[in-house]
């Protein structure tokens, strides 16, 4: 790239006439090409702003002097990861210093300083704060950090006492970047960033000082190897433009829920975690009920909420669950049912039958007459003596929970034989 060196007003002139026409441009045309899905892939940043020198001549950092040194950069960013992307970025304009420098040889002072077309191009690395772990990636501002390494291009017009030396040079050296900046959300494809860049480049003589003959550099060996520390700030404010396909350079579906339905058009935003939603972001009640499936005991078949969406029992199936458990009758000391409690089981049976999605607990206790241990193991062996009946009449095995207490849960006074009678018994309980 060859660039010329204009007169310095003329300079100015030009490049603040089409900065301002540019972004004005920007503006206007940005808002017809935001026609894109939320996702977005790629990113293109336009921006203007000021450069400030700091290096053998003195400083200029942070508005120390007028800020009249143009640029305009640019960046286009890849997205790679929630955290960071990936950039080929840099920015061209001018920037210069002077100074007055006393000169003993004539017992006076001169101008000193330069006037340099600086172009630099790195490729680098953004990280992103609204990574979803900091900030929320769809936050509104969007702080980041952005380092690179490239090359830059120096034609300098340097202004000097030193009789024999150029007035000019070109010079190229590679160069890095770091910065820091922030995004703010314009729509949901434009942000304006501001951001300030911090430019090193390995060429101490851009500035003239020390001064150049013929190109060549003189903080050599014999010099004392003079540190290279010319820098420059780039202070910058532009647009961000977001697009492309699948991927995010920063955007994501605003899914405050994460149910996969968009904000825009989800009726029930506050839906928990994990849900299954219908198209409109509600979640799913397959039986009506008032109850969502994820809640809902019974998801095939409506009950009320007050039963975890599950059918409640009526009065008289209550009352035949008592008198088939009042009717179960054993073999003293022993696990076998006796004839007599079979109509009682086979009603036990028909209700279950009645009811597909009821599962039963078979639950068996004792008087406190012989051994706790062996009371504990009687009353699991009879539950477990119904369970089968039930099986063997066709109730599927996984609706049935049997479990016996021994004489760990009396009902009545086991001193009398009336309360022992009332202890020695069969509880049934239907469950969802």
């Amino acid at each position: 790239m060859t660039l010329i060196l204009l007169d310095s007003k003329k300079a100015f002139d030009i490049m603040n006439r089409h900065l301002l026409t540019f972004l004005v441009a920007f503006i206007l045309i940005a808002p017809s090409i935001t026609a894109q899905s939320y996702d977005k892939k790629f990113g293109l940043e336009v921006s203007g702003g000021i450069r400030e020198y700091h290096g053998d001549l003195g400083s200029a950092l942070y508005l120390q002097r007028a800020p009249d040194y143009q640029a305009a950069g640019a960046a286009f960013g890849i997205y790679l990861n929630p955290s960071f992307d990936a950039n080929i970025y840099g920015a061209a304009g001018d920037l210069g210093f002077y100074k007055q420098t006393y000169d003993p040889r004539i017992i006076g002072s001169y101008r000193q300083g330069f006037r340099a077309r600086i172009t630099e191009v790195l490729l680098g690395v953004t990280y992103k704060f609204n990574n979803g772990y900091i900030l929320s990636e769809d936050a509104a501002v969007k702080p980041f950090i952005r380092a690179g390494m490239g090359g830059m291009q120096a034609i300098s017009r340097l202004h000097h006492n030193k009789t024999g030396y150029s007035n000019s040079r070109t010079w190229f050296a590679s160069h890095w970047n770091a910065g820091v900046g922030a995004k703010f959300r314009l729509t949901d494809a434009i942000d304006l960033v501001i951001s300030e860049q911090f430019n090193y480049s390995f060429d101490d003589n851009y500035d003239g000082a020390p001064f150049t003959l013929a190109g060549a550099k003189l903080n050599d060996a014999m010099e004392g190897n003079k540190p290279l520390h010319d820098i420059y700030l780039y202070h910058n404010i532009g647009f961000a433009f977001n697009f492309g396909g699948t991927g995010s350079s920063g955007y994501r579906i605003k899914d405050a829920d994460k149910d996969g339905i968009s904000d825009d058009f989800d009726l029930c935003p506050k839906t928990p975690e994990g849900y299954e939603v219908d198209t409109v972001g509600c979640p799913l009640d397959d039986d009506k009920d008032g109850v969502v499936n994820e809640e809902d005991k019974c998801p095939d078949v409506s009950g009320p909420a007050s039963n975890n969406g599950c059918p409640e029992y009526g009065d008289d199936i209550l009352e035949r669950l008592k008198l088939a458990a009042k009717g179960i009758y054993f073999e003293t000391n022993a696990a076998v049912i006796k004839t007599e409690s079979f109509e009682k089981l086979d009603d036990l049976v028909a209700i279950l039958e009645a009811y597909p999605k009821t599962n039963a607990r078979i639950e068996g206790h004792t008087d406190n007459e012989g051994a706790e241990a062996s009371n504990l193991t009687l009353s699991q062996n009879r539950v477990s003596s119904v369970k089968a009946y039930l099986i063997n009449k066709g109730i599927a095995e996984a609706r049935l929970v049997a479990k016996g207490y021994g004489e760990t849960k009396p009902i009545a006074d086991n001193s009398t034989p009336e309360g022992r009678a009332l202890n020695r018994r069969v509880d049934f309980r239907l469950f969802y």
